[in-house]
């Protein structure tokens, strides 16, 4: 019984940080790691749907999958 009381004061004391102090490291995300060189692949291949033909095909449908 006691137990419930405890996890109760424990998760009062470790309340989230606000959302305003968080802002930088979520405005920052893009720039670090696998998730800039992802932008930057994803980007660069879609500059190649101004092919023609059948090869715009096949870059969208890899595009759209890269993506989902």
């Amino acid at each position: 019984m006691e137990d419930r009381f405890h996890a109760r004061k424990v998760a009062a004391q470790a309340a989230p940080a606000p959302f305003w102090t968080r802002i930088p490291a979520i405005a920052t995300y893009p720039l670090r790691g696998s998730a800039l060189y992802a932008l930057i692949a994803l980007t660069l291949c879609s500059a190649l749907l101004v092919l023609p033909g059948i090869l715009k095909l096949v870059v969208a449908g890899v595009l759209g999958m890269a993506t989902y």
